[in-house]
Protein backbone atom coordinates (compact mmCIF):
# COMPACT_ATOMS: atom_id res chain seq x y z
CA UNK A 1 0.00 0.00 0.00
CA UNK A 2 1.23 2.92 -1.00
CA UNK A 3 -0.81 5.31 1.04
CA UNK A 4 -2.15 4.95 4.89
CA UNK A 5 -4.43 7.90 5.86
CA UNK A 6 -3.29 9.13 9.38
CA UNK A 7 -6.09 10.63 11.94
CA UNK A 8 -4.88 14.31 11.24
CA UNK A 9 -5.49 13.15 7.36
CA UNK A 10 -9.07 11.56 8.00
CA UNK A 11 -9.47 14.74 10.37
CA UNK A 12 -8.70 17.59 7.36
CA UNK A 13 -11.04 15.88 4.79
CA UNK A 14 -13.33 15.23 7.08
CA UNK A 15 -13.62 19.47 7.84
CA UNK A 16 -12.43 20.62 4.91
CA UNK A 17 -12.92 18.53 1.86
CA UNK A 18 -15.85 15.91 2.74
CA UNK A 19 -18.74 18.44 1.75
CA UNK A 20 -16.74 20.59 -0.27
CA UNK A 21 -15.85 17.62 -3.10
CA UNK A 22 -18.99 16.23 -5.10
CA UNK A 23 -20.13 12.85 -4.52
CA UNK A 24 -18.98 11.56 -7.52
CA UNK A 25 -15.30 12.43 -8.84
CA UNK A 26 -13.20 11.75 -12.38
CA UNK A 27 -9.41 11.69 -11.93
CA UNK A 28 -8.24 12.37 -15.47
CA UNK A 29 -4.99 11.16 -15.25
CA UNK A 30 -3.61 8.53 -13.15
CA UNK A 31 -1.19 5.89 -13.61
CA UNK A 32 -1.83 2.02 -13.11
CA UNK A 33 1.74 -0.30 -13.07
CA UNK A 34 2.14 -3.59 -12.01
CA UNK A 35 4.96 -4.26 -9.86
CA UNK A 36 7.64 -5.91 -12.50
CA UNK A 37 6.66 -3.39 -14.89
CA UNK A 38 9.14 -0.95 -14.30
CA UNK A 39 12.88 -1.28 -14.58
CA UNK A 40 15.14 0.54 -11.76
CA UNK A 41 16.36 4.43 -13.95
CA UNK A 42 19.78 5.25 -13.86
CA UNK A 43 21.08 7.72 -11.48
CA UNK A 44 20.86 10.53 -14.08
CA UNK A 45 17.24 9.89 -15.24
CA UNK A 46 16.07 9.95 -11.45
CA UNK A 47 18.21 13.04 -11.02
CA UNK A 48 16.90 14.75 -14.65
CA UNK A 49 12.83 13.34 -13.56
CA UNK A 50 11.91 13.88 -10.13
CA UNK A 51 8.89 11.75 -10.73
CA UNK A 52 11.00 8.35 -11.14
CA UNK A 53 11.81 8.73 -7.56
CA UNK A 54 8.19 8.29 -6.98
CA UNK A 55 6.62 5.30 -5.52
CA UNK A 56 4.72 4.00 -8.65
CA UNK A 57 3.64 0.51 -8.97
CA UNK A 58 0.76 -1.26 -7.57
CA UNK A 59 -1.56 -3.90 -7.76
CA UNK A 60 -4.76 -2.36 -9.09
CA UNK A 61 -6.32 -3.51 -5.87
CA UNK A 62 -4.07 -1.10 -4.00
CA UNK A 63 -4.69 1.49 -6.75
CA UNK A 64 -8.28 1.43 -6.30
CA UNK A 65 -8.07 0.76 -2.11
CA UNK A 66 -6.47 4.51 -2.06
CA UNK A 67 -8.68 6.38 -3.48
CA UNK A 68 -11.20 5.26 -1.10
CA UNK A 69 -8.54 5.60 0.99
CA UNK A 70 -7.85 9.09 -0.05
CA UNK A 71 -11.41 10.16 -0.51
CA UNK A 72 -13.87 8.35 1.64
CA UNK A 73 -17.29 8.15 0.84
CA UNK A 74 -16.70 9.37 -2.70
CA UNK A 75 -17.56 7.70 -6.19
CA UNK A 76 -14.37 7.94 -8.49
CA UNK A 77 -13.95 6.97 -11.87
CA UNK A 78 -10.16 6.90 -13.35
CA UNK A 79 -8.84 7.43 -16.56
CA UNK A 80 -6.00 5.30 -16.12
CA UNK A 81 -2.58 4.57 -18.22
CA UNK A 82 0.81 3.03 -17.79
CA UNK A 83 3.60 5.36 -17.06
CA UNK A 84 5.05 6.14 -20.23
CA UNK A 85 9.25 6.06 -19.24
CA UNK A 86 11.87 4.47 -20.71
CA UNK A 87 11.85 2.28 -18.02
CA UNK A 88 8.77 1.16 -18.52
CA UNK A 89 7.71 -2.49 -20.19
CA UNK A 90 4.73 -0.58 -21.73
CA UNK A 91 3.30 -3.09 -23.60
CA UNK A 92 2.26 -5.09 -20.28
CA UNK A 93 1.49 -1.86 -18.44
CA UNK A 94 -0.98 -1.50 -21.85
CA UNK A 95 -2.65 -4.82 -21.11
CA UNK A 96 -2.60 -4.92 -17.36
CA UNK A 97 -4.47 -0.77 -18.08
CA UNK A 98 -6.80 -2.76 -20.45
CA UNK A 99 -6.92 -5.53 -18.46
CA UNK A 100 -8.00 -3.45 -15.52
CA UNK A 101 -10.55 -1.70 -17.01
CA UNK A 102 -12.54 -4.83 -18.20
CA UNK A 103 -12.28 -6.04 -14.70
CA UNK A 104 -13.38 -2.78 -12.97
CA UNK A 105 -15.86 -0.69 -14.73
CA UNK A 106 -14.50 2.43 -12.93
CA UNK A 107 -11.10 2.81 -14.75
CA UNK A 108 -11.03 4.13 -17.85
CA UNK A 109 -8.44 3.00 -19.87
CA UNK A 110 -5.70 5.25 -21.83
CA UNK A 111 -2.75 3.31 -24.31
CA UNK A 112 0.55 5.03 -23.12
CA UNK A 113 2.64 5.09 -26.28
CA UNK A 114 6.16 5.33 -26.18
CA UNK A 115 9.26 4.67 -28.15
CA UNK A 116 9.09 1.23 -28.14
CA UNK A 117 5.49 0.74 -29.41
CA UNK A 118 5.41 -0.34 -33.05
CA UNK A 119 3.72 2.94 -34.90
CA UNK A 120 0.97 0.64 -35.91
CA UNK A 121 -0.30 -0.12 -32.87
CA UNK A 122 -0.34 4.35 -31.99
CA UNK A 123 -2.57 4.45 -35.14
CA UNK A 124 -5.82 3.51 -33.87
CA UNK A 125 -5.57 3.20 -29.67
CA UNK A 126 -9.30 2.25 -30.10
CA UNK A 127 -8.75 -0.42 -32.32
CA UNK A 128 -7.06 -2.40 -29.61
CA UNK A 129 -9.17 -1.55 -27.32
CA UNK A 130 -8.19 1.70 -25.28
CA UNK A 131 -11.01 4.63 -24.96
CA UNK A 132 -7.72 7.04 -26.57
CA UNK A 133 -4.18 7.16 -26.40
CA UNK A 134 -1.73 9.77 -24.07
CA UNK A 135 1.23 11.00 -25.57
CA UNK A 136 3.81 11.75 -22.89
CA UNK A 137 7.58 13.61 -23.87
CA UNK A 138 8.75 11.67 -20.83
CA UNK A 139 9.13 8.38 -23.12
CA UNK A 140 11.69 10.24 -25.94
CA UNK A 141 14.90 9.07 -25.57
CA UNK A 142 17.12 11.72 -24.31
CA UNK A 143 16.97 14.41 -27.47
CA UNK A 144 16.57 17.39 -24.89
CA UNK A 145 19.13 19.21 -23.56
CA UNK A 146 18.45 18.78 -18.99
CA UNK A 147 18.51 22.58 -19.02
CA UNK A 148 15.56 22.93 -21.21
Amino acid sequence: MIFSPTAADRDLFNSQFRDFLPDRIVDCHSHLICPGMLHRPTAERLKRYWMLNMPTTQTVEEYLETYKLLLPGKQVTTVAFGFPVLEADLERQNAFVLESSRKYPQISHFLSPGPTIPKKNLSRPCSKGFSASNPILISSRAIIPAKS
